[in-house]
């Protein structure tokens, strides 16, 4: 039976494998890190793979099996993912057992880090964070690569105003060439810099707004205002 075309056919997962070395030990190492250390419940394998040897582990609704490989090499950079209740909790029960635990790049609505397995394996550890703890998070690293971008572009502020290349170069012409603007015509500048794009499209429409940060915005209104040129309006933002 053929299914529609416009069905899903792939349903999701159903179990990850993660390998481990074809010897007694591993597989007793393995046991404990698994089972004892993290918690999992352990699944029975079906008959006719028992002899495979390795071991299947509950997890939430999928399943973690791990298998023996004779060409064992450890997987650094593919990995499972376990969501877990309690991330802190977790991670002292795993520094108490002696496994090394390393914090992740945060991402919105998760705490996470990853530790190793006993043969090397990288395992990474999820929470989820309650929506209004996840959305504070996110406003934090909104407001702290604002602050980046404000530190990195007052170094060179004032470079981009002095500079030559910028304030004459012939991409501003083709600009105006490009943008054939009219005398009726309102423009906006957003991020204006040093102010040169502004400054060449303002003699040919009625009206330009030039936004940028703050304090960059009163250093171009002072620059603007003794140009003695036609001025655009500034419009002070923070992006």
């Amino acid at each position: 039976m053929t299914a529609p075309k416009d069905a899903e056919l792939v349903l999701g997962l159903d179990q990850v494998q993660v390998a481990i070395p074809a010897d007694e030990h591993a597989v007793k190492q393995a046991r404990w890190f698994y089972g004892e250390v993290l918690g999992l419940r352990e699944l029975p394998k079906p008959d006719a793979l028992v002899g495979c040897g390795g071991m299947w582990y509950q997890t939430g609704d999928l399943a973690l099996h791990i298998g023996l490989d004779p060409a064992y090499r450890p997987a650094t950079k593919a990995h499972p993912a376990l969501l877990v209740r309690d991330l802190e909790a977790l991670r002292a029960r795993l520094e108490q057992a002696g496994c090394a635990v390393q914090s992740d790049v945060q991402i919105p609505g998760y705490r996470r880090c990853e530790t190793r397995d006993p043969s090397g394996n990288r395992i990474e550890l999820m929470e989820r964070l309650p929506r209004a703890t996840a959305d504070a998070a996110s406003t934090q690293e909104l407001d702290e690569a604002k602050a980046r971008v404000r530190e990195q572009f007052t170094r060179t502020a004032q470079a981009y105003v002095v500079s030559r290349q910028h304030a004459q170069g012939r991409d501003l012409t083709r600009l105006v060439e490009l943008a054939a603007p009219r005398s009726t015509d309102l423009a906006l500048d957003i991020s204006t810099g040093g102010g040169h794009t502004a400054l060449a499209l303002a003699p040919y429409v009625t009206r330009i707004i030039a936004s940028d940060l703050p304090h960059r915005t009163r250093r171009q209104q002072r620059r603007l205002r003794d140009s003695g040129r036609r001025a655009p309006a500034l419009l002070a933002r923070i992006l």
